[in-house]
């Protein structure tokens, strides 16, 4: 398998990333490159909730102050100058993620794994991408499954649980014997510094590359995750907010070749600060079923029901006093939603 490499929006200018896989390297999961779009195995009617109608006018002021804002922003000459200025202040950084740092042998490769990886014994993980956890609770030669963990927009890999919930769902995962990679969203304040010509690692358009490297890398067995002995049979992902717009980019990009089995987006949303906040209103085109769990109570930062459900998918709409886009992903209900619907998919292909 050969992924596709994404082309990254900066602005309003894509930056080509050429495809990049060492050719030396094995690739143990490679065995497996048909369309992922044959994986609804569930004949369930799709159901679709809708906020209510106060809701949904408020929601729709704020969407047409969105539009008006992409149209100014779009066609004026100062916001070309600024898109030139981001994109020349992380085109070194873009390189890097698209070669893999020049790695073009498995030594090589891991490098650039361990530079992009979690250190639980660093002083300093702020740039840190991933996070691996490898299970122990593999059951005889069946089957192994991999499961993506995408963090929201400030979480990182010590974030409590009281503040990043779905980071809860990695030791479930790990006690149902799937592999969990964790991984990192974009920062908004590092695309608008790209915008005033500081670079950065944690630039989305940056950090969507180098997450796609990982989870291509990870699927294929190759670099830090060499060696494991067992190939993935599919990957399935639980994503929150900033982080669903990361993985919906990659799935939809360049990932179309892994067999997802199973996506789940908690309040999910675009992934780049010139979209303010806009939710990821449709499922990944290469997924087996989709679930889209959202709030109505945060006008301004709220997921959506996907405008392309199928057979199988979820749409779920989480209504209480207490829940907003900052806290749906510590509600319970949500989480054992989420973990619930990755299990039965992947339990059932």
């Amino acid at each position: 398998m050969n992924a596709i490499a994404p082309s990254l929006q900066v602005g309003q200018n894509p930056i080509s990333l050429n495809p990049f896989i060492p050719g030396n390297l094995s690739s143990p999961g490679d065995s497996s490159s048909e369309d992922r779009d044959q994986f609804i195995t569930s004949q369930e009617t799709p159901t679709e909730e809708s906020p209510s109608f106060f809701t949904r006018l408020v929601q729709g002021a704020v969407n047409t102050a969105r539009n008006i804002w992409r149209a100014i922003r779009q066609y004026n000459p100062i916001t070309l100058l600024f898109n030139h200025i981001e994109q020349r202040s992380i085109s070194g950084l873009v390189e890097q993620a698209r070669t893999r740092n020049d790695a073009t042998t498995n030594e090589e490769l891991t490098n650039y794994h361990r530079s992009i990886e979690y250190n639980p014994n660093s002083s300093d993980n702020s740039n840190a991408l991933y996070n691996f956890h490898q299970s122990t609770n593999h059951s005889g030669n069946g089957p192994r499954h991999l499961v993506v963990i995408s963090n929201g927009h400030l979480h990182d890999f010590d974030s409590p649980e009281s503040s990043a919930g779905i980071r809860g769902q990695i030791q479930q995962f790990l006690n149902a014997g799937c592999d969990v990679l964790e991984v990192r969203a974009g920062t908004v304040s590092h695309e608008l510094w790209s915008r005033a010509g500081v670079g950065s690692p944690l630039h989305p358009a940056v950090v969507e590359a180098h997450v796609g490297n990982v989870i291509e890398d990870a699927w294929r067995g190759v670099g830090a995750f060499s060696g494991r002995g067992y190939n993935y049979q599919d990957v399935s992902a639980v994503c929150y907010s900033y982080g669903a717009g990361s993985l919906q980019n990659n799935i939809n990009t360049r990932l179309h070749n892994i067999p997802f089995a199973a996506t789940v987006y908690v309040d999910g949303i675009q992934h780049r600060a010139h979209e303010l906040g806009s939710a990821v209103e449709e499922r990944p085109d290469h997924t087996g079923r989709h679930c889209s769990i959202f709030q109505d109570n945060s006008y301004l930062t709220n997921g959506a029901p996907p405008n392309n459900l199928r057979p199988g998918d979820r749409s779920m709409l989480v209504q209480g006093s207490d829940i907003d886009h900052h806290s749906i992903d510590n509600s319970p209900r949500v989480l054992s939603t989420a973990f619930g619907f990755i299990m039965n998919a992947i339990r059932n292909q």
